[in-house]
């Protein structure tokens, strides 16, 4: 009962949060994201569910070879990638990669995304 709500909060949060966060496994299946991220990548949160978030960066390998080296001491890094959405539009973004769990041995990751540009709308 505990575990159910504490993934309720952090959904609610999530759900809250002013930036497009897109939660995923070491792999990029994404488990969870927000409306915002929806808008960004153009897909419907159950069409995102199990793709692979690295498919949406121009340079996904970038952010794999972060992964690869992320220490699970808290530091959150920050980097700055081109984002394809669903139909193809670029975006250049911010994306902040944060350590979001260890649960099981499985590491989980959460990006939030922020729009590069002075517009800062989702694709």
């Amino acid at each position: 009962m505990l575990r159910e709500e504490s993934e309720d909060r952090y959904r609610n949060l999530i759900d809250a949060s002013q930036s497009a966060i897109v939660t995923f496994l070491k792999d990029g299946k994404i488990v969870l994201s927000n409306a915002l991220a929806e808008q960004f990548l153009g897909r419907s949160r159950n069409g995102l569910l199990g793709e692979s978030f690295f498919s949406f960066l121009e340079e996904g390998e970038l952010l794999q070879q972060k992964i690869d080296s992320f220490s699970s001491s808290g530091d959150n890094q920050t980097i700055h990638l081109s984002l394809r959405n669903f139909s193809g539009k670029m975006q250049e973004v911010e994306v902040t990669l944060v350590l979001a769990s260890l649960a099981e041995n499985t590491p989980m990751y959460t990006a939030i995304i922020r729009a590069n540009h002075a517009s800062s709308s989702p694709l």
